[in-house]
């Protein structure tokens, strides 16, 4: 399975970004050979509607599945058509996450779980986990 993981730096152990559309960077790994590599999100400065241009993005990549804290209804909507699975993070590095993915422990999101904006800076508010 490809798994794009989002983390805000490029360190030998990457901290997790909690923004999905505007994370600086994607740790992408393969889990059927263990590959990986990071990758400079290129919707990090846009405008307006980061996590649609990034789903595309990370659709072009082949990906099946995210690691992301806060992913707005755009996104998740995008992500949803894409047939993209997203799991929310339990942990705040990307391979402790990554390793817990592994063993079943992320729990798998059913939508949202910002509002609109939310990692622009925007109003948007976070929604309660359940």
């Amino acid at each position: 399975m490809k798994v794009a993981i989002c983390i805000r730096d490029e360190a030998t152990e990457p901290m997790m970004d909690d923004r999905f559309g505007r994370a600086a960077f994607f740790l992408m790994v393969d889990t059927a050979d263990d590959g990986e590599e990071i990758v400079a999100n290129p919707s990090l400065s846009l405008g307006g509607g980061a996590g649609v241009r990034t789903v595309e993005f990370l659709s072009e990549q082949d990906t099946e599945a995210v690691v992301a804290e806060n992913v707005g209804p755009n996104a998740a909507r995008a992500l949803q058509a894409a047939g993209i699975r997203v799991f929310r993070p339990r942990h705040r590095t990307a391979r402790e996450n990554l390793a817990a993915l592994s063993a079943g422990e992320l729990t798998e999101a059913a939508g949202p779980t910002v509002d609109s904006h939310y990692g622009s800076g925007g109003r948007g508010r976070r929604f309660r986990r359940r």
